[in-house]
């Protein structure tokens, strides 16, 4: 397990994206990472990643380009499961909040909880838990905030060791008055008060009323439970030791994580400029690099026996993504790209590694009648050399190529055939070429411009050439009669 874990993070790299490895589970340092603000959200099903700290959950997350139907999402807020806890806007408690919920319900590092204790009695114990560290922390202010010594967990902990109430065991049955609701002061249920209501203001009888029934027994029905959750903890053989491990489990989890991403090499310091004249500095995790096309053959022959080949096909739409970003950042003081001399131009992309560049937009693109989400691309080689020598190649010039020396052959441009392939393989497919209309916008704003202005029609460079096949023209059909009907061809 060791090994695939290392092989995952060496493929992580090799694509040019940030890897980190996790000192423990896998899921609470993506939790550290999303509170941090290190990461956008964890793509987990496992509901342990809310209680190592993770703010956005994607429970479910299905993708695909061919069928719009088939994408689903199923995502979970940290601060929504604050609200249903009764938490308040504080996101920083819903956490210990669900650590203290799986102590008793049984977790990763308690499997069994608390016997006879289940999910509604243990949520009732940490809605009450957190409604009174709700109110002790509008009672002190800002000095009630300190999270190291007034965590939930904690709050069990001397919940579930406190002394019985004697006030609570001795609600064993209702008391209350069956026509007012009110306490019937007796030892049971009665029908009405005959000697009058003290709350109805009546010296005989009392007046009928709508409404819960207000006797101790029911009006403190909560503590009751509070009372019995208790009594079931403190009955369960080992539990008092078994809750303490499993709450320093959750806790030493989230703080070994929080260490390792301090010293961890693919989380960079990202300064941004605000509103105003200041600037903001924060850590995040980015695509970094082109992705080693060589490294990740090699890698897949190894791990997976693919050919060659194929890795690059499956790479090329990725390339694509990444030559468009890198393109904008080489020509961001170029209004226009396609204005400018394409030898300077490809002396710009070539030393950001840059094979592929969008000449135009052909039209937007969606399926099943959704609306549409990408754009249709042209695209071409970064080489003007290559992109004329493969355009006389395809059109049948035998002497396609650079000038060579005086008696010599032409030579060609480098790579030039595995190029003209990946050319041929966008081209072959238009989900190959279909890039979201954001990163469009994000990276060729001109190209954008121009297909709005004009649509579909646009023009621009040539787009790539393919062989053209040359069809028999079929002969017209001679009338002919069937069984004494004349049928004519269309």
């Amino acid at each position: 397990f060791g090994r695939c874990g290392e092989v995952a993070l060496e493929v992580l790299r090799a694509l040019g994206l940030p890897g980190v490895e996790a000192p423990g589970e896998a899921e609470a340092t993506c939790a550290v990472m999303d509170s941090m603000g290190i990461v956008d959200g964890c793509v987990t099903s496992d509901g342990d990643s809310l209680l190592f700290g993770a703010r956005t959950v994607f429970k479910t997350l299905r993708l695909s380009h061919h069928d719009q139907r088939d994408l689903f999402m199923e995502r979970v807020e940290a601060a929504d499961v604050g609200k249903r806890l009764m938490l308040g806007d504080d996101v920083e408690h819903v956490a210990p909040a669900l650590t203290a919920l799986a102590l008793l319900t049984g977790g990763d590092y308690d499997l069994t909880g608390a016997k006879n204790v289940g999910g509604t009695k243990a949520l009732l114990v940490v809605k009450a838990l957190a409604k009174g560290e709700a109110r002790r922390r509008a009672l002190a202010g800002a000095a009630g905030r300190d999270r190291r010594d007034r965590t939930l967990p904690e709050r069990l902990d001397r919940f579930l060791a406190a002394a019985p109430d004697p006030t609570i065991e001795a609600l064993d049955k209702c008391t209350g008055c069956a026509r007012c609701k009110h306490d019937g002061c007796g030892k049971c249920k009665v029908k009405s008060h005959v000697r009058g209501c003290r709350e109805c203001g009546t010296d005989a009888g009392c007046r009928e009323r709508d409404g819960e029934c207000e006797c101790p027994f029911h009006a403190r029905a909560d503590e009751r439970w509070l009372h019995k959750v208790r009594e079931r903890a403190n009955a369960t053989d080992g539990y008092d030791r078994s809750f303490r491990d499993a709450a320093r489990g959750y806790a030493a989890q989230a703080r070994d994580a929080e260490e390792a991403l301090g010293d961890a090499s693919d989380v960079e310091w990202i300064v941004a400029e605000n509103d105003g004249d200041e600037f903001d500095s924060f850590r995040k995790m980015r695509w970094r690099r082109r992705p080693d096309v060589a490294r990740l053959q090699a890698l897949m022959e190894t791990y997976c026996q693919w050919e060659p080949r194929s890795t690059r096909e499956k790479l090329l739409p990725v390339l694509v993504e990444w030559d468009m970003k890198a393109a904008r950042r080489a020509l961001r003081r170029v209004e226009d790209p396609s204005t400018i001399d394409p030898g300077w131009r490809w002396e710009l992309l070539r030393r950001r590694g840059v094979e592929f560049v969008v000449e135009r937009i052909a039209k937007v693109s969606g399926n099943n009648k959704a609306p549409p989400w990408r754009y249709l691309l042209e695209v071409n080689s970064a080489d003007p050399a290559h992109w004329a020598a493969w355009q006389r190649a395809a059109a049948g010039d035998p002497t396609a190529g650079e000038s060579a020396p005086k008696g010599g052959t032409p030579v060609l441009p480098p790579n030039f055939h595995e190029r003209g392939d990946d050319l041929a393989f966008l081209k072959g497919l238009a989900q190959r070429r279909s890039v979201r209309m954001s990163l469009v916008r994000e990276t060729c704003p001109h190209l954008v411009a121009r297909f709005d202005a004009g649509g579909s029609k646009a023009t621009s460079a040539p787009s790539t050439p393919a062989k053209s096949k040359s069809k028999p023209t079929t002969p017209r059909k001679t009338p002919k009669t069937v069984r004494g009907t004349k049928t004519r061809s269309p």
